[in-house]
């Protein structure tokens, strides 16, 4: 069950699956796209993001696509959540995606001093 398009913004993807599923951010970092927290790549697509660093982006939708699908199937075993049909706030996910970029980054770097 796709979700993630390649057409879809940064910005679109952040703010509707970031709050329940921030394993995606990991896998953009992973697949070399430190910049998602730059304010213009909230407008750019997930394939033009891609493209501009040589990667293929049918490749990379897919992996977001699997760690989502992944992350739901986890969430609907494990737990009774009512969803609420609020978005999360813009800033909000962008302070929490900078937040979560922060820790990855900090983690690398102790990581490479191992």
């Amino acid at each position: 069950m796709a979700q993630i398009t390649k057409d879809m913004t940064f910005g679109e993807l952040l703010s509707k699956y970031y709050s329940t599923c921030p394993k995606l951010v990991d896998d953009l970092m992973e697949a070399g796209m430190g910049c998602i927290g730059c304010p213009h790549s909230q407008m750019e697509s997930i394939e033009e993001g891609a493209m501009g660093h040589g990667i293929d982006p049918d490749l990379l939708v897919a992996k977001l696509n699997a760690t989502l699908e992944a992350s739901q199937a986890h969430k609907s075993k494990t737990a009774h959540q009512e969803q609420s049909g609020v978005e999360t706030n813009l800033y909000q996910t962008a302070d929490a995606v900078y937040q979560h970029y922060r820790r990855y980054s900090r983690r690398k770097r102790h990581s490479h001093k191992n």
